[in-house]
């Protein structure tokens, strides 16, 4: 499950929208399922923001698809 929201502007224009949580419950794990979130995630909203993390499991998860080469990554600035 992935939680995305979308602040409201302050001023014209669009929010920002944010991936606030990623679950995989502990039998789905390790099998590229928060990976394939986060990458389509991206793909929806190039700019979309990842929250800080909350376990070591998403601090490795931020890592791993940070440290992928430009071309396979998404993220906006």
């Amino acid at each position: 499950i992935g939680f995305v929201t979308q602040s409201q502007p302050l001023t014209g224009g669009k929010g920002r929208v944010r991936l606030e949580y990623v679950l995989v419950t502990d039998a789905f794990r390790r099998k590229g399922i928060a990976t394939a979130i986060v990458d389509a995630a991206r793909e929806r909203w190039p700019n979309i923001i990842l929250t800080p993390t909350v376990s070591n499991a998403g601090a490795a998860l931020l890592r791993s698809v940070d440290s992928r080469p430009h071309g396979r990554r998404h993220r906006g600035g």
